[in-house]
């Protein structure tokens, strides 16, 4: 996989992609699609990026899992406040 499929997949709203490609060999994959995923607030992304942040053994794909993670939880809880 390409980064450029990653941007594909943004567009797309594929998050079942996106989700794959948290797990790709490449890890400037992993990485631009844990960063990707930052903006689903979606039980399925928080799931998986809890996991990656963690469990990757790249520090750049844990960091950017870590701050995608982040705003994850952060959106998810202002759906909350405003329902």
């Amino acid at each position: 996989m390409k980064i450029a499929d990653i941007y594909e997949m943004k567009r797309a709203g594929d998050v079942t992609g996106l989700l794959s490609a948290v797990f790709d060999d490449n890890e400037y994959v992993r990485s631009a699609a844990a960063e990707t995923l930052s903006g689903y607030p979606d039980p399925r992304v928080k799931e998986v990026l809890s996991r990656v942040k963690f469990d990757d053994p790249v520090q750049r794909v844990r960091d950017a899992a870590t701050r995608a993670h982040l705003m994850v939880v952060q959106s998810t809880r202002k759906e909350k406040e405003t329902e």
